[in-house]
């Protein structure tokens, strides 16, 4: 079995925290690593970033509104089996922009987490509580349901997290769930962020991998909330996701539309998964190292030429994919020269980029993520192995 990077603590920024709020922000930190920890003896010369350059977007990216979907490989194998892609209308009613969380049939205990950035939205968790202020339709098979999390920062600059499950029914087609109503409902369970682990002024948070586990234990089985709005009204509504999949395993197959935020429309975010393969350098140093990457089996009509190749990059693995804005592993992500063939994408790095954070002397895990330049905010995620220089 191929080893993996060795797990350490991570530093996103709050950014982060709003596109992964749910089961992935408390996953976030899962499998991050040190960089400088795996790679060649090139990067005692290049040295270690300083902290201010690490792990931490600018001020401009911090401002940016970008909502995400990822992936969560909770079991570290390096697959996704659990995915969360556009996909077809199953009952062939003819609505668009329909994703569909799915993990084949199989069991699995991945999870995936569609992240809505709501700070434009400027909502207090009072005003998010009004009839039909936010809501979407969902179309639940057999297995795990959708569970709805949602981000808030109270005026003492606390970040909660809540979440609330979808009742673990099937539905005879789509049904419209209505998150409002809901905010005053029973069945919260919640979690704070530990102060120690915010820094409210550098827009940061601080969490080592042994405290996720806490984290994710604590939302799971903590003392519900019955009514989460007289709790925590005039807190700030930072963010949600939408989530599928059961951490003790299940088979995933729940279909998401529709999402609506004050009647206004809101497409849903979704992963694509693809395929890859990589080529070179040998033993040229001067060469490149070229990823190959393919779209397998599909229900959705996405091509190769609607991918921005200008956005596609190679990370170190971390089991959040695309990697978590802010992260080590975003922020030393190689770019790439890229462009479409006929068989799909060739992605071509250049070795002293990527080998910095590969093994030296083993096949390493990594992964190349990126965007489609389309209207909706889908992202792809391709997982494979790079050799170490010179085979």
């Amino acid at each position: 079995m191929t080893e993996r990077p060795s797990d350490t603590g991570a530093r996103w920024s709050r950014r982060s925290i709003v596109l992964a709020s749910g089961g992935v922000v408390l996953g976030g930190a899962m499998g991050a690593t040190a960089a400088d920890e795996h790679g060649d003896d090139d990067d005692e010369d290049r040295g270690p970033p300083e902290d201010d350059e690490r792990g931490r977007p600018d001020e401009s990216v911090l401002q940016t509104d970008r909502t995400e979907a990822f992936v969560w490989d909770t079991d570290m194998d390096a697959q996704l089996s659990n995915t969360i892609q556009p996909a077809a209308d199953p009952t062939e009613e003819g609505r668009e922009d329909v994703v569909h969380a799915t993990s084949g049939g199989t069991e699995t205990s991945d999870y995936a987490a569609a992240g809505i950035d709501l700070r434009a939205d400027e909502l207090t968790l009072q005003e998010a509580s009004e009839a039909g202020a936010i809501s979407y339709d969902r179309s639940v098979g057999e297995g795990a349901t959708d569970e709805v999390f949602c981000l808030l920062e109270t005026g003492d600059d606390a970040l909660i997290v809540a979440v609330r499950g979808g009742g673990g029914e099937t539905t005879d087609g789509w049904e419209t769930r209505d998150v409002s109503s809901e905010l005053t409902a029973d069945g919260w369970r919640t979690i704070e962020l530990d102060p120690e682990h915010v820094d409210v002024d550098d827009e940061a948070v601080n969490v080592e991998l042994e405290e996720i586990g806490g984290y994710a234990l604590e939302l799971q089985e903590g003392e519900a909330i019955a009514d989460l709005v007289d709790r925590y009204g005039d807190a700030d509504l930072l963010g949600m996701a939408i989530g599928v999949g059961a951490l003790s395993g299940a088979v995933v197959d729940t279909y998401v539309a529709d999402l609506r935020v004050h009647d206004d429309p809101r497409a849903v975010p979704a992963v694509v998964p693809m395929d890859v393969s990589f080529d070179g350098p040998g033993g040229d140093a001067g060469g490149r190292v070229t990823a190959s990457l393919t779209f397998p089996e599909n229900g959705h009509d996405l091509t190769a030429e609607d991918v921005d190749t200008e956005t596609i990059r190679l990370a170190s693995y971390a089991p959040v994919a695309p990697p978590l804005p802010g992260s080590d592993e975003a922020t030393d992500a190689a770019t790439a020269d890229a462009s479409v063939t006929e068989q799909g994408i060739d992605a071509e790095f250049v070795p002293g980029q990527i080998y910095r954070f590969a093994g030296a002397d083993q096949p390493t895990p990594v992964v190349l993520y990126g965007d489609f330049d389309v209207e909706e905010p889908y992202t792809f995620v391709a997982i494979g192995e790079l050799q170490p220089p010179g085979e």
